[in-house]
């Protein structure tokens, strides 16, 4: 990330980084969250382009799996995914809400 960057960017980033998310560990993990769902997305489209099929995951024992790969405590488990080859064409999709019901324009 930082390959580009002369050193006083890099620290003057690094700084305003840490005072932003200093004290606010609930922003932290929103950002954890995010940041994750945004690579597992990259991670599906990726797989997709090279024909795989992909499902993200829940409903597992997050704790079990963070046990199982020793999980540090400052990290959160966003997803799983899982990526392979199908054997069978995939359940067609239950249905999609009008655009309408979900898209605000100009309000909130």
């Amino acid at each position: 990330y930082w390959e580009n960057v002369d050193q006083s960017t890099q620290e003057t980033l690094v700084n305003v980084l840490q005072d932003f998310y200093h004290g606010r560990e609930w922003l932290q993990r929103d950002e954890a969250i995010r940041s994750g769902a945004m690579a597992a997305q990259n991670i599906m489209l990726s797989a997709t382009a090279l024909g795989y099929q992909t499902s993200p995951m829940i409903g597992f024992d997050i704790d079990k799996v963070g046990g199982i790969i020793n999980l540090p405590e400052s990290h959160v488990i966003v997803m799983m995914i899982a990526i392979g080859k199908g054997t069978t064409q995939a359940y067609p999709r239950g249905g999609q809400l009008p655009l309408s019901e979900i898209v605000i324009q100009n309000t909130f």
